[in-house]
């Protein structure tokens, strides 16, 4: 009984993040009151002064909740082993608010970045031309992702904490381990975020291809932090010898 009780809660930990994923997939493509506020606030090169009116013209309820759509869409694959870490730790009565618990705590920890990453788009969109836009923007993705800085942060997301069982301390436990999970992700991932924005036209195609990326980086295992090719490139080589065993 108690090994099927933990093939159980291993299943569903497995589909729980893949499954709100979907949904999370079509939330963010569905049409919401703010429109395509997200892209058009960043601009097509206009001044700063009518971006801060149209800031002050959006539905921010309908921004956030595109921007958490579009958080669960990317992240939440990322947090299949974590989830499975708590699974583990976790008595079977407390698991729905234990993963509550770290889910909502990861998300807090990515909010902010949706502020940040619009400025930065701004930013972007006044010194760069638009059809240099997409291009500068993955290629300063690719850059940040080969540096010691990024594989620290990957490092670092790949550390479990130890979980109380249960009692406040285990949800204490979960909020914190949620919130540093969700810290070091931003500090690995934002730039990949930044470039779902930069993509031309329509993200149907952009978020479920970096997502995978994101996924094929933390698939990679951790590495001293130093100078490096970009993981993606790393995991696209590791996959040759299983390539090449398919020929054969």
């Amino acid at each position: 009984m108690i090994v099927q009780v933990a093939i159980g809660l291993r299943r569903w930990s497995r589909a729980g993040p893949v499954a709100i994923s979907g949904l999370a997939f079509l939330l963010a493509f569905a049409p919401l009151s703010t429109g395509e506020a997200w892209i058009g606030v960043c601009g097509q090169g206009v001044s700063l002064p009518a971006v801060w009116l149209n800031l002050q013209l959006l539905d921010l309820p309908g921004l956030v909740l595109r921007w958490t759509a579009m958080l669960c869409a990317m992240m939440l694959p990322l947090l299949i082993l974590p989830i499975e870490h708590i699974a583990r730790t976790t008595f079977r009565r407390d698991l729905p608010r234990s993963i509550a618990l770290f889910v909502a705590a990861y998300l807090a920890a990515w909010m902010p970045m949706a502020a940040v990453l619009m400025v930065a788009m701004m930013l972007i969109r006044q010194v760069v031309p638009p059809e240099w836009v997409f291009w500068v923007v993955a290629a300063g993705a690719l850059t940040w992702s080969a540096s010691p800085a990024a594989q620290r942060a990957r490092n670092q997301a790949h550390r479990f904490l130890p979980l109380s069982v249960q009692g406040w301390a285990a949800w204490g436990d979960s909020l914190r381990f949620g919130f540093r999970t969700g810290t070091w992700c931003v500090a690995a991932c934002w730039p990949w975020m930044l470039l779902c924005e930069a993509v031309p036209g329509s993200h149907l195609l952009a978020l479920p291809l970096i997502a995978l990326i994101l996924v094929a980086e933390r698939a990679m295992p951790p590495t001293p932090p130093r100078w490096q090719a970009p993981r993606l490139v790393s995991f696209l080589l590791a996959l040759r010898p299983y390539r090449d065993l398919g020929r054969a």
